[in-house]
Formats: C-alpha cells, structure tokens, sequence
C-alpha cells in the first residue's frame, strides 16, 4: 500500500489540468517535461503582481507533493504574500480539487502507518498540520490490529525476549513504542509477548 505513489500520480494528472487554465490570461505558462522519467512541472513566464506570485508558489510546493490548507497557507505567510489574496488562491484550489485536507490526511496518515508510527502521534502530527478530523484509514484499524504493529516494531528493533526481570529494558521498550505514538494498553500488550506464536 502506498499512498505516497497514487497520491502523486493523480497530483500530476491535476497539475496538467491545472496548467491548461493558468496558460490563459493570467500570465503564467506552464509545461510538462520529462527528465529521468519523472514529470516535472516547469516555470516558463509570469508577471510580477502578487497574486500571480502567490499562485506561482502554490503550484511549485502542491507538484512537490500533497499539502493540508494550514500548511500551504503557512507557506505563503512566511514568504510575506498577502492574507487575503492567498485565501482567495487557496478557495479556488479547493474547489477545483488541487487542494484537499481529506486528501491529504488519507496520504499522510498512510506513509506514517507504513513508517511504523501509531495512532496516537499520526492523530497529534495531522492537528498540527490543522487536519482535526479522523481519516478514514486511521478508522478503519481497530485496536488489536495497532497492537500488532507495535508488536512487528518491536521485534524488529529489540527482539522478543522475555522482559519480566529486565525492568530497566522493559522501561525502555515502553519509551520508545510510547513515543511512536501508541496507547498504554497497546504498548503493555505489545511487551508481554516473548515468542511469535503469543501474538
């Protein structure tokens, strides 16, 4: 499973579109190359007002990969564009499709889940992120599937040797399954297995 993969294959398919509309009176020509097998999205011309500018480097961060609304909108504020018209730009993306929270979320909390993270910290990474729903993804796993990950993660990182008189090594297991994001009773359960036919 790899949201990363779809996630950018349909944002070039977007993007194509998305070239087409802004070729037309806007000042901004863009094509497609190919270069190593890659679809890159390549800058020709744009006139130098701020709402072309805003919309120059929406494009050029959205074709890198998916961002949430509060991200891209955090971008252009720290590149001094102004509020309003990057609301403006942003609406538009909207509703167009180029820019989508869900979308997003779903491929984000994807790569965390592959990458080994739990529920706990891809919820708390996506609030930051100013994702404040729960993807459908995150849903769909069900507790004894979480703690089977943090299982497959802690055997890959420590082994599953018995830790009922190695506190010390059972504090530390704790620590870092806790810090990739997964629940106390997860965590526990995770650690009271010593073989893998106990999973």
């Amino acid at each position: 499973m790899s949201g990363k993969v779809s996630g950018t294959t349909s944002r070039h398919s977007r993007f194509i579109r998305l070239a087409g509309t802004y070729s037309n009176n806007r000042g901004l020509v863009y094509r497609f190359g190919c270069a190593c097998g890659k679809s890159q999205l390549i800058k020709a011309t744009k006139q130098d007002n701020p709402e072309q500018q805003i919309r120059t480097v929406a494009l050029r961060l959205l074709a890198r990969r998916e961002h949430s609304r509060f991200e891209l909108a955090t971008k252009l504020r720290q590149r001094r564009l102004p509020v309003d018209l990057a609301n403006k730009v942003l609406d538009e993306f909207e509703s167009e499709g180029w820019l989508s929270d869900e979308r997003f979320a779903d491929v984000y909390a994807r790569q965390r889940m592959d990458s080994g993270y739990g529920p706990i910290r891809i919820r708390s990474e996506l609030q930051q992120r100013g994702i404040h729903s729960i993807p459908a993804c995150l849903k769909e796993v069900d507790d004894t599937e979480w703690t089977k990950r943090a299982l497959r993660l802690r055997e890959r990182r420590f082994g599953l040797q018995d830790l009922e008189q190695d506190w010390q090594e059972k504090v530390r297991q704790a620590r870092f399954l806790t810090q990739r994001g997964y629940s106390a009773d997860q965590v526990e359960r995770a650690l009271e297995v010593t073989t893998p036919d106990d999973a």
